[in-house]
């Protein structure tokens, strides 16, 4: 018999647009097609009612959650609790995955582990998508004088869930190898977290880039110094004038995230210069059912990350059958793997990210539609939704079957313990652990470089 889920994410259809949405979005169908029920803890956009939706296999359960970080994370995590911990006892619900994210498990792990919802039989899993201490690390740009990112006591509560959370789940997931590594390490974990890629939705036709006048290179995603936009500017100021049919276009919301704190969308547009800044377009931000044109209109995608766990528009771009540029620092780069299906170049190196980027653009029409087609088949084989939901099955399977054969475990000892963790995370501003370095090796892939 499949097994029952509860899936926590904050964003799901009709209201999403990350990272976290978007997997929702694509993995509980993949689940329900399998034969799974499925019943999603969402947030209510109406702040005062909740709601239950039901479709076949998937039960949509809205509920009012707050909003922000620090208090509105906590407010999250018990409100979703809650929902759990009634499905579990009215012994609907099999096993549950909360992101990592904001600690959206926490409440509930903290009620289980001490003892607050009695002997509540029900695994916990924890599936890794971007730590927001790994955020704050890769935002920060390193000076003399604030060598480290400062974290206000809010964003410090957020950071010791999360890492509570990760640490005290029955099993944990993630789907690039990039951040299972990063994870264990960083976190002290003692196994390896599973690797299970994100599942593909919906696979739009390979259409073929326009012709005629004009070529256009892609960048979907914030104006944000974690994905690179000023390490691709300052590639992009030096390719520009020996490629004066290609427009670099940039699709993403600005962000705070340039030399203190400053606008990255001016900080970049000072790296390009007048000359490049001519052949380049600021789109701002655009809904996600507007997307699809963009990648139908480009003729090469670029994913400059300094260090991304696996990302959608990468996946997006591959889909559409468009070659990519990638980082090495990255699921990206995985997903290219050695498909000859676009260039590679080293993390937070602008001069090889110029050499990837001359690469692609130097190709003909027909080559480069041969290189997106290569990237399309590597995708659709790695991402597909049936293999993919088949994995998360085995997965759940699995630490079920861990669990009931370990039992509830809790003991006085680490009840107490747990109280301890509860006070110092509520009380929290100052981290006892300092946040990461990023420091985990790329995982080469012979002949992804062009």
């Amino acid at each position: 018999m499949p097994p029952r889920i509860a899936l926590v994410s904050r964003e799901y259809p009709p209201h999403f647009g990350g990272g976290i949405g978007t997997y929702a979005r694509h993995i509980v169908p993949a689940l329900a097609a399998r034969g799974c029920t499925v019943h999603v803890i969402t947030q209510s956009h109406n702040e005062t009612h909740p709601s239950t939706e039901r479709q076949g296999r998937i039960t949509v359960h809205r509920v009012p959650m707050g909003v922000g970080l620090g208090p509105g994370c906590l407010s999250a995590s018990i409100h979703a609790a809650r929902v759990v911990a009634d499905l579990a006892r009215r012994m609907e619900i099999d096993i549950v995955e909360f992101a990592e994210c904001e600690g959206a498990g926490a409440a509930f792990l903290m009620a289980r582990e001490s003892g607050m919802l009695g002997r509540l039989e029900l695994p916990v899993v924890v599936h890794l998508h971007s730590p927001t201490e790994l955020n704050l690390t890769l935002n920060h740009e390193p000076t003399l004088e604030h060598p480290d990112p400062g974290v206000p006591p809010a964003v410090g509560a957020v950071v010791a869930a999360e890492r509570w959370t990760i640490r005290t789940a029955d099993a944990i997931c993630a789907p690039s190898h990039i951040m299972a590594s990063w994870a264990q390490s960083h976190f002290g974990l003692e196994h390896r977290p599973e690797i299970i890629p994100y599942a593909i939705g919906p696979v739009p036709e390979p259409t073929p880039a326009p012709t005629g006048d004009g070529r256009t290179l892609l960048y979907t995603g914030r104006l944000e110094r974690r994905k690179g936009v000023d390490i691709l500017c300052r590639a992009w100021a030096r390719v520009s004038p020996d490629f004066p049919d290609w427009t670099l276009r940039m699709v993403g919301a600005d962000t705070g995230t340039g030399p203190a704190g400053s606008s990255m969308r001016a900080h970049i547009e000072s790296i390009l210069g007048p000359r490049a800044l001519e052949r380049t377009v600021f789109i701002g931000a655009r809904p996600s059912w507007a997307l699809p044109e963009e990648y139908r209109n480009a003729h090469a995608c670029i994913i400059p990350s300094r260090w991304e766990n696996f990302p959608n528009t990468s996946i997006e771009a591959m889909t559409h059958a468009r070659p990519i540029i990638v980082s090495t620092r990255g699921g990206m780069f995985e997903m290219l793997a050695d498909s000859e299906g676009g260039a590679a170049f080293r993390s937070e190196d602008a001069a090889d990210c110029e050499r990837a980027i001359r690469a692609v653009l130097s190709r003909t029409d027909r080559e480069r539609r041969a290189m997106g087609l290569r990237a399309r088949a590597r995708i659709l084989q790695l991402c597909d939704e049936h293999s993919v939901a088949d994995a998360r099955i085995d997965f759940y399977r699995r630490t079920i079957e861990a669990w009931n054969t370990r039992g509830w475990r809790t003991g006085r000892a680490e009840r107490l313990g747990v109280w301890r963790d509860l006070t110092a995370l509520l009380t929290s501003g100052a981290l006892v652990d300092p946040l990461p370095t990023i420091e985990t090796p790329a995982i080469h892939h012979a002949g992804a470089n062009t």
